[in-house]
C-alpha cells in the first residue's frame, strides 16, 4: 500500500487529497502545511469549512478525511517544506504531490524528489488555467528540464491579483490526482497536462528530459539543498517567468 506525501492543503492539495482518501491503493496520507484556514480561501479549500476558519489547515484536513475514509491513516505536519525537512519528507514517501502557493518550494520538491528517485506530480492553476507535471525520474522531465530556475518576483502574480476560480482549481486537483494514481500503478508520464477551462480544452504536452538540466540531466550540479537554488532570478534577468504559478 502507497503512503502519499502531499506538500501544501489549500486549492489543489484538497481536492488531491479527498480524491486519494477515496483510493484502495493508498494507505496514508501525510500532509504537510503551515498556514491556518482563512475564510477568503473557503471557495477553492474543499476540506475547509467556515467552522473551521483560524485552524490550522493540517488538522482541519485530517477530520475531513478521516470522515470520507476512516480506514486511512492521516499524519500531519504543520510546517513549510523547507530545506531543514525536504530529503527527511520525501524519503518516507512512495509518491510526492506538490499543492503549494510558491515557486520556491515547487523547485524544492522537483529536487528532493529526482534525488531520491520518487515518482511526484506539480501542478499550478490561475484563473481559468491549469497545468500539471507528473515526473518520473530518469524516465522523464523534471520541473527544471521546463522551468530552469525560479523566476523573478516582478514575473509572479499572486492570486489576490488575478484569481483563480475555486472550480478550476478543484478540477485541476482532481487532474494530479489521477496523476499520482497513473504514477502509483507504475505507468509511465505522457508529458504536461495543460488545462483550459475558459475554452474547455485539456490537451498533453510532450516534453522530452533536458540532458544538460542541472538535477536530472547527465552531469546535475545541484546534488544537495542550497538557498541559492530556490531564491528568485534578479528583477532584470529577463529568464522564463515559469508558467505553472499556483496561487491555490
Amino acid at each position: 500500500m502507497t503512503r502519499v506525501l502531499i506538500v501544501g492543503v489549500g486549492g489543489l492539495g484538497c481536492p488531491v487529497a479527498w480524491a486519494l482518501a477515496r483510493s484502495p491503493d493508498v494507505a496514508e496520507l501525510v500532509l504537510v502545511d503551515s498556514d491556518r484556514v482563512d475564510v477568503s480561501n473557503l471557495h477553492r479549500q474543499v476540506l475547509h469549512g467556515i467552522a473551521d476558519v483560524g485552524r490550522p489547515k493540517v488538522e482541519s484536513a485530517r477530520e475531513a478525511l478521516t470522515r470520507i475514509n476512516g480506514a486511512l491513516r492521516v499524519s500531519c505536519v504543520a510546517d513549510r517544506f523547507d530545506l531543514h525537512n525536504a530529503a527527511a519528507l520525501v524519503a518516507r514517501a512512495d509518491v510526492v504531490i506538490d499543492g503549494s502557493d510558491s515557486f520556491r518550494t515547487k523547485f524544492l520538491v522537483n529536487d528532493a524528489c529526482v534525488l531520491a528517485k520518487k515518482p511526484f506530480v506539480i501542478a499550478g492553476v490561475q484563473r481559468f488555467e491549469g497545468q500539471v507535471l507528473a515526473v518520473r525520474p530518469g524516465d522523464s522531465a523534471c520541473y527544471r528540464c521546463l522551468f530552469e530556475r525560479p523566476p523573478p518576483r516582478r514575473a509572479t502574480l499572486t492570486c489576490q491579483q488575478v484569481g483563480v476560480l475555486g472550480a478550476v482549481a478543484g478540477f485541476v486537483g482532481f487532474v494530479e490526482a489521477a496523476a499520482a494514481l497513473h504514477l502509483i500503478a507504475d505507468e509511465s508520464p505522457e508529458g504536461l497536462i495543460a488545462i483550459d477551462a475558459l475554452n474547455e480544452n485539456v490537451r498533453t504536452v510532450r516534453i522530452a528530459r533536458d540532458r544538460s538540466c542541472a538535477v536530472c540531466g547527465d552531469t546535475p550540479k545541484i546534488r544537495d539543498f542550497e538557498e541559492e537554488n530556490y531564491r528568485p532570478q534578479e528583477d532584470d534577468d529577463d529568464g522564463d517567468n515559469g508558467s505553472c504559478s499556483d496561487p491555490a
